[in-house]
């Protein structure tokens, strides 16, 4: 009986928590011009919110006063841990984002990708994963307290993907599908409903990888090319949620943190998914794509439970841009691909080289 009432309440939870059971993902197919407006007045409506949120001012006297700290580690007063990186490039970022002049902003190396993708008939999504001060501004001393109707403040980086939607780029902003959870009271715990970054590191918790896989799963099933794969819960996977702690081997924090666990599970238990180099879904990504493989928590896992699809996936640890010359490396023009999913560190926009590749060869 104890198993049971565990699944069911597992169940009524899911859709909160993981985002994504298995279940079939609405078929919503929208022309793409349709789709390019609504991620345009999305973004539009952002960024008058963000205007008038009187954050701007004291989160920079904030990251100012980090930055004039001795040390690479800053403990904040909730005891969630920021790096002076984390700072440093944010600071950064606010300076360059529209630097549209500059030969190596991150403009022209993915409208160009967009549209070699484009011109073979292939979907490309742009997904940059917000950074925790994109979602937790009000956890530095001195800005203000956010409300539940907080929806996260990223004006540079919102103000970029907007120019990208401009320029014909497919993009899913998850700045308020994770802000607008960071305390939802509709979480089966309430210890780690406001758990979407881990404390002693600058990734995501797989609560986040969760949530996003389920944002992105819609936002696909918005191509009229889009068809759920074959996969099926129960019968080809299981979804199990644990709550649990996620130990940050090496980092700065050496206490164990609470975590819940969405896993994505064979019946044997261990993953369920493996990668399928034929699969027509491939996802490209960074560490943040990579982060709790082992527990079934990754990105792949959650997309393939969204989806129906197993994946195929190119990723690297610090490879925001590492992944498209590997994808040119394997010179068979992405034969049978019909979606590109690119999922990345918004921190990227700033540190990394963006170069373009030529992806086919005629």
């Amino acid at each position: 009986m104890k198993a049971l009432l565990f699944q069911l309440s597992v169940a009524a939870v899911l859709a909160v928590t993981s985002g994504c059971d298995g279940a079939e993902v609405p078929q919503r197919g929208r022309p793409r011009a349709k789709r390019l407006a609504a991620q345009g007045a999305a973004l539009d409506a952002a960024l008058e919110r963000m205007k008038t949120s009187g954050i701007d001012a004291p989160l920079r006297a904030a990251l100012e006063e980090l930055v004039a700290r001795e040390g690479d580690w800053f403990r904040l007063e909730d005891g969630a841990g920021l790096g002076r990186y984390a700072v440093e490039s944010h600071i950064r970022w606010t300076e360059r984002a529209l630097a549209f002049d500059d030969a190596d902003h991150p403009l022209h190396a993915i409208v160009a990708h967009a549209r070699q993708l484009e011109a073979h008939g292939i979907e490309l999504l742009v997904v940059p994963a917000p950074t925790r001060l994109q979602i937790y501004p009000d956890r530095l001393a001195g800005v203000p307290a956010q409300g539940s109707g907080f929806l996260g403040h990223a004006p540079e980086t919102t103000a970029f993907l907007r120019v990208l939607v401009d320029a014909g780029v497919e993009v899913l902003d998850l700045l308020p599908v994770l802000a607008g959870a960071r305390d939802d009271p509709r979480h089966h715990d309430p210890v780690l409903r406001d758990r979407l970054y881990l404390d002693g590191d600058y990734h995501w918790t797989p609560r986040a990888v969760a949530l996003s896989s389920a944002a992105i799963a819609s936002r696909l099933a918005q191509m009229p090319s889009f068809e759920r794969g074959p996969a099926r819960t129960d019968e080809d996977f299981v979804v199990r949620i644990e709550r649990g702690q996620y130990v940050l081997a090496g980092k700065n924090d050496p206490e164990p943190e609470p975590v819940s666990w969405p896993q994505v599970l064979s019946a044997a238990g261990g993953p369920a998914h493996e990668k399928d180099r034929e699969s027509p879904l491939l996802l490209l990504g960074d560490s943040f794509a990579m982060q709790f493989k082992e527990r079934g928590c990754d990105l792949a896992s959650q997309l393939y439970a969204c989806t129906g699809h197993r994946v195929d996936a190119i990723t690297f640890a610090a490879g925001s841009t590492k992944t498209w010359a590997a994808l040119e490396r394997r010179a068979d023009g992405l034969a049978g691909k019909r979606w590109v999913v690119w999922v990345f560190t918004a921190r990227a926009l700033q540190l990394a080289k963006f170069e373009t590749v030529e992806l086919f060869s005629d």
